[in-house]
């Protein structure tokens, strides 16, 4: 039989420790009355999972974290919660149950700080408010204006950043401009009469990730402004006080994420961070085949720009893909109206340079795949250009690329191609082939590089729809394989339309009419 006395001590025992743990897991009172920042996670008994707090109630940092107060009680602008309310009155309704952001009704907030940021006062752990859910809507509200930052900051730093002289906040996006230009960019890092940090030491990181179709074509660029490989200083010192810094991005174009990076003096840690991101705009075909013609390309290369626009898929629309650039991402139920987010891909590939397979990128998709299986015999123009990314955020850069680098490859294997298979004949016989819009025949050639050649072509161009069999076998090269592959002692050509893949180049370039 059990003894009464002896399971009442247990009893009481398990109590005690039931208690105990509940107090240890609870908030001490001096916790309790910790000031909340931006990004609190919230609780509400009929939300499924924790909420998100967003500050919108004004401009204060602390260690680069807005401070919220009760102005962020606007509904669903400052209290934010995924799916659905479970709240009883929807089921006594008849009611599905709705998501929670459409409905949030809230009180004022209760059991506030004493600290006022702002002419606000701040919000602590143990404040709370009400929720009354029904369908409404909200707007965020103008912030209170203040004459100075209150001397409660004066033991803070705060740091701001500035697109086009417009601050931002965290997570923002910036942008390279069509013509294009780096984004303008401004750091300020403020530091308090009495802040612990006297002097503190930034910069700004830009790192762009990839995953393409082979690790060896993975993009991974991290660079650093300032940066001491320049020669420069490797950091910009704050002191106490408002530090002002342009940044200087040396004439580098470069994107992805941005994060200003806070460190201590000695620059053994970092303290805080702000992290944007920097996306591209396209320019327009129109001023992209007037810088081509500018820069006297398509006098010497009439198929140029046709094949730019090939390239990049920029085919009847007003803009050359030098960015991704797409309204819709998926097919069927999968179909998302693409915006431009962090990640980069999919459905937030907004803004993220053209990238095709293996290693294509920009206006002209410029792949350096040869290069990179073969570093050890590759020239050094190529392995610098490949050590700078300028080409895939820069679409001036990128055609110059392949003006410089990729065209003349193509031409001198054109040429010494050509060479072979003339010099067992004297002159070839008239042959003509239509490829698009376009026939390709025995007549010379408009490319400078192509009328060594003039004497073996016995006929001429009648119209610009007609163009030298010669330059079709350099456009097939630029996708691959030859288009003139034999030149028999009589003269007579052997042609290959498609390269190994069935897929005919030059029939492609040849109907697009731009």
């Amino acid at each position: 039989m059990e003894d009464q006395n002896t399971s009442a001590h247990d009893q009481k025992l398990s109590e005690k420790r039931a208690e105990k743990e509940q107090k240890s897991s609870e908030d001490s009172p001096s916790e309790k009355r910790e000031m909340v920042m931006h990004g609190a996670k919230l609780k509400c008994p009929h939300a499924k999972v924790p909420g998100d707090l967003k500050v919108t109630s004004n401009e204060i940092n602390l260690q680069d974290q807005l401070w919220a107060t009760e102005g962020d009680g606007n509904n669903m602008v400052n209290l934010q919660f995924k799916g659905t309310c479970g709240h009883p009155k929807w089921p006594a309704q008849n009611m599905s149950p709705p998501p929670c952001m459409s409905v949030i009704k809230l009180s004022p907030w209760e059991n506030l700080g004493s600290t006022k940021v702002q002419k606000q006062t701040v919000l602590v752990k143990e404040s709370f408010i009400f929720c009354d859910p029904t369908p409404n809507a909200a707007f965020a509200k103008p912030i209170p204006l203040e004459d100075r930052i209150l001397a409660a900051l004066d033991d803070t730093y705060t740091v701001s950043v500035f697109y086009n002289d417009v601050k931002i906040e965290p997570e923002s996006f910036t942008f390279i401009s069509p013509e294009p230009v780096m984004p303008k960019i401004r750091i300020e890092v403020s530091i308090g009469k009495d802040c612990i940090h006297k002097s503190l030491r930034f910069r700004l990181k830009t790192e762009f990730k990839f995953k393409a179709s082979a690790t060896l074509y993975d993009r991974n660029d991290v660079d650093y402004f300032p940066a001491k490989s320049d020669g420069g200083n490797a950091f910009m010192i704050a002191n106490i006080g408002k530090t002002k810094w342009d940044v200087d991005f040396r004439g580098l174009f470069r994107g992805g994420t941005a994060t200003v990076e806070i460190w201590n003096e000695a620059k053994t840690s970092i303290l805080s961070s702000f992290q944007f991101y920097i996306r591209g705009k396209n320019p327009t075909k129109e001023v992209v085949k007037k810088y081509f013609t500018d820069k006297g390309y398509l006098s010497k290369y009439w198929f140029i720009y046709k094949m730019a626009v090939s390239e990049s898929g920029s085919e009847g629309i007003t803009l050359m893909k030098q960015f991704w650039d797409p309204e819709f991402v998926g097919k069927g139920k999968n179909r998302k109206e693409a915006v431009y987010g962090p990640s980069g891909r999919n459905s937030e590939s907004k803004g993220i340079p053209n990238y095709g397979y293996p290693d294509g990128w920009g206006i002209c998709q410029i792949d350096f795949k040869y290069e990179k299986n073969n570093l050890s015999t590759t020239p050094a123009e190529s392995k610098k250009v490949i050590e700078n990314p300028d080409y895939i955020w820069n679409w001036k850069e990128n055609i110059a690329v392949k003006m410089n680098i990729k065209l003349p490859e193509k031409i001198r294997a054109a040429v010494n191609h050509i060479r072979r298979l003339l010099k067992n004949t004297k002159q070839l016989k008239s042959y003509s082939i239509e490829e698009g819009n376009l026939t390709y025949k025995t007549c010379p050639s408009s490319v400078p590089e192509l009328q060594q050649f003039s004497g073996y072509l016995p006929d001429t161009s009648a119209n610009q729809n007609e163009k030298s069999i010669l330059d079709a076998e350099i456009i097939k090269l630029y996708n691959g394989g030859h288009y003139i592959v034999g030149v028999s002692k009589d003269g007579i050509l052997s042609i290959e339309q498609k390269n190994s893949l069935g897929f005919n180049y030059n029939e492609r370039i040849g109907k697009i009419n731009e």
